[in-house]
């Protein structure tokens, strides 16, 4: 499996960082991860990684969203030098724990996109057929975070410019991304758009995230399904309950007439075991009975019309129900 790196605001050289040089806070982390045969991070280039199963097909790019991190050039001309003047006055002085953590905590920092990473995104994405479903990881949030911060800079200084560049394509996009040490899910959508979900992980030492995608036979994105794990206050790393997010949008089967009678019937019984289901569903489909009613139920369950119980396991562990 492919393994990406993304830095974030922590990981740059703050020294190198006031080098007129943007790249040069990156070098240190580059070297690093090279000396230990670990692939680079993106400083200037998206870096674009493939996930297959089949003839599903995933692409993840990875974007630098440090770009303006320890740099003044998004600071306003105005008071750019006595901003920074102060900045590096506070973090000299004999408590830099405190410092640097205040110098974070009130984002004195600029995050950003360099302009040419946005450029070159946008121009790289390939086509709705090559890439039916589009995973973007970056460290810092495109949304604001919900903490209340009275700061001069709070958030990615440029997000607006990749968030509406997302919006805008043909295809679902997950954005993924830490920084603000909670997990929050997030969905934006354009009317009649398809759905760019922010999804947030936590700090590392509270758990992490696991992302699985669900697609149609035909190798369309059905359903993104996020499960996360977490340690509880006795430090045992738990399942909690997944969250699943639509993803096939308008792009259903227009042709697919087993939806109707197969929700009926799951409306009559109110619920079902899959072994009943097999046989109720004979009388629905014609043909490969249970990889069309599998398909016909993830349909229905990524509408929110339905209850799958024991969803995380095999098909035939599943209880299914349906209330009006």
């Amino acid at each position: 499996m492919p393994l990406g790196i993304i830095p974030g605001n922590h990981d740059i050289d703050r020294a190198l960082a006031k080098n007129a040089s943007f790249t040069a806070k990156f070098k240190p982390l580059v070297a690093a991860l090279a000396s230990e045969g670990l692939p680079s991070i993106p400083v200037t280039d998206p870096i674009w990684l493939t996930f297959s199963a089949g003839d599903a097909a995933v692409r993840l790019v990875l974007l630098n969203s440090c770009w303006g991190c320890g740099s003044k050039e998004f600071i306003p001309a105005e008071f750019r030098d006595d901003v920074q003047d102060a900045i590096e006055k506070a973090l000299s002085r004999g408590q830099p724990d405190k410092q640097i953590a205040a110098y974070y905590d009130r984002q004195f920092d600029t995050p950003a996109f360099s302009n040419d990473t946005i450029e070159k995104l946008i121009n790289a994405i390939p086509n709705a057929s090559d890439c039916p479903v589009l995973v973007v990881a970056a460290h810092h949030n495109l949304l604001p975070q919900r903490l209340t911060r009275l700061a001069p800079y709070t958030e990615l200084v440029n997000s607006g410019a990749v968030r509406g560049a997302l919006e805008e394509l043909d295809v679902p996009v997950l954005y993924l991304h830490g920084h603000i040490h909670q997990d929050p899910i997030e969905l934006l959508q354009r009317p009649g758009g398809n759905v760019v979900a922010s999804i947030a992980a936590p700090e590392i030492v509270k758990g992490f995230n696991v992302i699985e995608l669900i697609f149609t036979r035909t190798s369309l994105p059905l359903t993104c399904r996020i499960i996360k794990w977490r340690f509880d206050q006795g430090g045992y790393l738990k399942q909690q309950k997944p969250v699943n997010i639509p993803l096939i949008g308008s792009r259903r089967r227009s042709h697919n007439d087993s939806l109707a009678p197969l929700y009926s019937l799951l409306l009559k019984h109110k619920e079902l075991y899959w072994n009943q289901l097999i046989e109720e569903a004979k009388a629905i489909f014609a043909s490969n009975v249970e990889e069309e009613l599998e398909e016909a139920l993830e349909l229905l369950f990524s509408d929110g019309r339905i209850e799958i119980y024991n969803y995380e396991l095999a098909s035939y562990n599943w209880i299914v129900g349906a209330r009006v």
